[in-house]
């Protein structure tokens, strides 16, 4: 029963990515939550001879549209500002080269920051603004109403809130559980609970993409189970930690929700100011600013950190061993599993490795962002930020199906 049950699901599931949400997908960082690089999909698919964004030569439906801002570009007679053109296309060649090298920079983010106690302590009060930066520049990327046209099909819509339910609120049930079971300590306890009671990383599709797994499924089913958090999420966490919970249930979701809207908010005005057709064009700056939002927001994660190290390293070990089991060992549990249950109803092979990627890596961040700092659980969101920065490298072939 269990095996039909699951194969319908997976069935379902399986979708062709249409043209545009392909061309937004492959155009997109989505690098939302803070570890895994932005990987730089765009550079997986190139548009030669595409003009500059400061090329002053704009089509004629971009000036009679108004969004063309000529007066940035030109002086008073209308002849070209050299100075600002110059300054602006550095900029963004700056940009550019940084995304070319998301993933290096990131690393080094992570390691520097380690090293920059007063500095994560002063950008501590700024996390939720860092946040809604992230996630304003990971979706800006996006034809937001194309995917909520899909997504929102009854038969579509009933797939994913199934996937929804199984991710945030049967899998934090179980890790609870067996966590209670086996004595874990109270703090690894919490941190688990909101772990999985969080959305996929938004950087999930495009470690599909990159990875060959199925990249649609995955980027509607992160971005409704992101939108769909503050929702489940605080429920979820309370019922099940109970006190230990800091804040009531409303006043968590409403923290959430207004980081998520912002961002939402934010990255419509983007897009509609900016241009869709610019942003696909720039993809490679794109990649550079979400690298440089990223790597302010992973500073502030490491406040204390060595101290908390050194004052308690059997602690700081377990939580490490804690955190690799359950992202790598979540990732490839249920990418195995799923992918016995794919092939006995003839699902397709990649949708494992995609529900194993997004079961496994979470955006626990947005419970870091939205509760009163607690030094253990920045501890540990601080080591969760190791395994997803290899998960392309050290999973790659698990999540593939490759021996």
């Amino acid at each position: 029963m269990f095996g039909r049950v699951a194969g319908l699901i997976l069935t379902a599931a399986r979708h062709p990515v249409n043209a545009a949400l392909s061309g937004e997908l492959a155009n997109s960082v989505l690098g939302v939550q803070i570890a895994p690089s932005p990987i730089c999909v765009n550079h997986l698919v190139r548009r030669p001879g595409t003009r500059g964004l400061l090329d002053n030569r704009a089509a004629p439906a971009e000036r009679q549209s108004g969004t063309w801002s000529r007066g940035i570009f030109d002086d008073d007679n209308g002849r070209p500002g050299d100075i600002l053109r110059a300054g602006l296309r550095g900029v963004l060649s700056g940009l550019t080269w940084i995304g070319a090298r998301a993933r290096w920079v990131l690393a080094i983010g992570v390691i520097a920051a380690t090293f920059l106690p007063s500095l994560s302590a002063t950008l501590r009060p700024f996390v939720p603004g860092f946040l809604v930066l992230v996630l304003c520049v990971s979706m800006a990327r996006l034809d937001l109403d194309v995917l909520a046209r899909r997504a929102t099909q009854p038969r579509r819509l009933a797939v994913l809130s199934v996937w929804i339910v199984a991710l945030m609120v049967a899998t934090p049930a179980a890790i609870w559980a067996g966590a209670s079971v086996i004595g874990l300590p109270q703090a690894h306890v919490a941190a688990l609970v909101y772990t999985f009671a969080a959305p996929p990383i938004s950087s999930a599709p495009a470690i599909c993409l990159m990875l060959g797994l199925e990249a649609g499924f995955a980027l509607e089913l992160t971005i409704l189970a992101s939108l769909a958090a503050p929702f489940i999420g605080p429920v979820v966490t309370k019922a099940l930690l109970g006190e230990a919970v800091p804040l009531d249930a409303f006043d968590l979701a409403l923290r959430m929700a207004a980081m998520i809207a912002t961002g939402v908010v934010a990255a419509l005005a983007v897009r509609r100011w900016v241009g869709a057709a610019r942003i696909a064009r720039h993809g490679g700056a794109f990649d550079g600013v979400a690298t440089v939002v990223l790597v302010l927001f992973v500073i502030p994660i490491y406040d204390r950190f060595w101290e908390l190290v050194l004052a308690m390293p059997w602690f700081a070990l377990g939580t490490f061993a804690v955190v690799m089991v359950a992202n790598l060992g979540g990732q490839a549990l249920v990418a195995v599993a799923g992918r016995r249950v794919a092939e006995r109803v003839g699902a397709p092979l990649g949708l494992a490795g995609s529900a194993g990627l997004m079961w496994g890596t979470r955006n626990v961040s947005i419970y870091f962002a939205a509760l009163p700092p607690d030094p253990l659980f920045g501890l540990y969101v601080a080591l969760y930020q190791i395994p997803m920065l290899f998960t392309p490298l050290v999973l790659g072939r698990v999540l593939r199906g490759r021996r």
